[in-house]
């Protein structure tokens, strides 16, 4: 494989090694979801929470990611308690219920990574303030 920067691989390389907390910045294109999808195919056991502010790119990403052979899903609070896809998107309305607590606190052990795509949403956009 052939990264699209260092910056890139450094990212993937932190997500597989277990490192407790890092923050990996690309530019928009840089190839971000890969921090999420190579851990996806090399340990699926374990389970990465995606949390996606918007819900059209939310629908894109499991879209993308299905077409890539990868299993996934998104997690709406009338879902079960668990889940054996490896990639769990879930929006950020849902991501702070009660419901998704729950679902957290019954898969905490098996859940490897929290990922934030696309937080400069967060702190940019009138909706989320």
């Amino acid at each position: 494989a052939k990264w699209r920067s260092e910056t890139q691989k450094d990212i993937v390389v932190a997500a597989l090694s277990n490192e407790a907390t890092f923050v990996g910045i690309l530019a928009t294109g840089g190839g971000k979801s890969v921090a999420w999808l190579v851990p996806a195919v090399v340990e699926p056991a374990f389970k990465s929470i995606v949390i996606i502010p918007n819900r059209s790119l939310l629908e894109d990403m499991v879209r993308k990611t299905r077409a890539l052979g990868i299993s996934c899903r998104q997690w709406r609070s009338s879902d079960p308690i668990y889940c054996d896809c490896p990639v769990i998107y879930v929006a950020l309305e849902t991501a702070v219920g009660e419901k998704f607590k729950q679902f957290y606190r019954e898969m905490e052990h098996v859940i490897k990574r929290i990922v934030f795509d696309e937080a400069h949403q967060l702190i940019t956009s009138s909706e989320y303030r």
